[in-house]
């Protein structure tokens, strides 16, 4: 059952990964990557994951995403800021 748990989570964890690039609307998946990103590693004890690559993968797309909500929110309050 937790390796299961731990293949389902690293897939779903380069899914949100994938959806958290889109600006604003991928933050509620910034934080599900992250969170299925922690939930695999911790199911995983130690133990071989056949997905490592998706959970990697999606790792740094959530990583990626968080950069681009953080320079679009930047951006945007540049913008609405500005004298």
């Amino acid at each position: 059952m937790n390796k299961v748990v731990m293949i389902a989570s690293s897939i779903r964890c380069r899914r949100y990964g994938m959806a958290s690039l889109v600006p604003l609307v991928g933050a509620p998946f910034l934080v599900l990557a992250f969170w299925n990103w922690h939930r695999a590693r911790v199911v995983s004890g130690g133990m071989w994951n056949p997905a490592r690559r998706q959970l990697i993968v999606g790792y740094v797309l959530a990583w990626i995403g968080a950069l681009v909500l953080i320079a679009t929110l930047g951006l945007a309050a540049t913008v609405y800021f500005q004298p």
